[in-house]
Parts: C-alpha cells; structure tokens; sequence
C-alpha cells in the first residue's frame, strides 16, 4: 500500500494518481487546513485523503477524517479514539481501520 504525506509539493494527478493510494496530511505538516488550490486536485485525484490528529474543538471526538471523491460522488469517514483517549494502542486501532478504508476503496495499481 503506498500513501504520501502531505508537504508541499507539486505533481501531474495523473502520476500522482496511479503512484499512491492514499494522502495523509497530519498536523504537524500543515496550518490550517489543504490550500484552496488543492481542492481541485484533491477532487480529481481519486484516492482517499486523511486528516489526521487537525485541531478541533473539544466537543469533536473525531480523531481523524477521510474524504474521497470518485465517480462524480463524496465519500467521508470519521475515526475516533477509543474514550478519547490519545494513547500508541488507541492510534493504532485507528490505523488499522483507516488502512481498512483505504483497501476497500481503491483500485489496483498497475
């Protein structure tokens, strides 16, 4: 399964497309949230996108978010942690079910 991390960078959707199977963009690597001019690209890419650990407010136990754009439809995921807790076992599940999403929702790679 090949993912990329978001960072700034610059690249054809087509090869971009059919090199990875998913985005991570984590916290850490990003402001606030994708740049505006990445919507497009991120519509048209036809791989899931994952947010993961965006702050938010302390009334959304979402830990992480997924969102997919394919065959003119939307597709969105919400993953919490296991009674909000931040801990190595509860990112794991997390994880692990993301993983999960991203095998049942692409196709394979040539």
């Amino acid at each position: 399964m090949s993912m990329f991390f978001w960072r700034k960078f610059i690249c054809k959707k087509s090869a971009f497309a059919s090199q990875y199977d998913a985005v991570f963009i984590v916290q850490d690597n990003i402001n606030d949230s994708v740049p505006a001019k990445y919507t497009t690209f991120c519509k048209e890419s036809e791989i899931p996108f994952f947010f993961i650990n965006m702050e938010h407010s302390s009334e959304d136990l979402t830990y992480a978010m997924g969102f997919l754009y394919k065959d003119d439809s939307f597709n969105s995921w919400g993953y919490g942690l296991y009674k909000n807790i931040e801990n190595e076992a509860n990112i794991k599940i997390v994880y692990s079910q993301i993983f999960g999403t991203i095998y049942q929702n692409t196709l394979p790679k040539k």
